[in-house]
């Protein structure tokens, strides 16, 4: 090989090299295919986690069928919660979510969904839910479980409604599904 060709040949690879690496971090992590005990899709949940090195998804709240919290953890550090509660009434999301949400909008979602809102930081939604057999079928006497509250946060500082509005529209139906008659 000629001299010239050899260069030639040895600068590309050095420039091909040089375009693999990168100092950005990927997402070195498994992304949580269940969380809080239900099947979420992973391409729901991605949007909403960061890139880093470790990661893993944690259940923080016993199963007992009225409540139930998770974390997604990524490089020691809260990324996104998600919580699920039984309720005897359903709140105006406005009112809710106003308070605990920055820039805070109601949004409409399919039945079960009876009052739902999207922030910068997360988002919740009243969904209509009658417990399974052998879970749960009263707060009090008087006041019968009827809905589920899911609540999430991230602990990002982006505008992520588009993705947060995806994981509720996946999420919704395997968590009524495992939850609800």
């Amino acid at each position: 090989m000629k001299r010239s060709h050899l260069c030639g040949v040895l600068a590309i690879a050095a420039l091909l090299a040089s375009g693999c690496s990168s100092d950005k971090p990927g997402y070195d992590y498994s992304i949580p295919s269940r969380m809080c005990g239900v099947d979420v899709d992973k391409s729901a949940v991605k949007p909403l986690l960061p890139p880093g090195k470790e990661g893993k998804a944690t259940e923080v709240g016993a199963n007992d069928w009225k409540h139930h919290t998770c974390w997604v953890v990524v490089d020691k550090k809260r990324e996104l919660a998600v919580s699920v509660a039984r309720d005897s009434a359903v709140d105006d999301a406005s009112k809710y979510g106003e308070e605990e949400y920055k820039n805070f909008r109601k949004t409409s979602l399919n039945e079960p969904v009876t009052s739902a809102g999207i922030g910068d930081d997360g988002a919740v939604a009243w969904m209509k839910c009658r417990p399974k057999p052998g879970q749960p079928q009263e707060e009090m006497p008087d006041f019968p479980y009827t809905h589920l509250v899911l609540k999430i946060h991230t602990a990002a500082e982006i505008d992520h409604r588009a993705d947060l509005e995806r994981f509720l529209r996946s999420y919704i139906p395997n968590l009524t599904e495992a939850w609800c008659t």
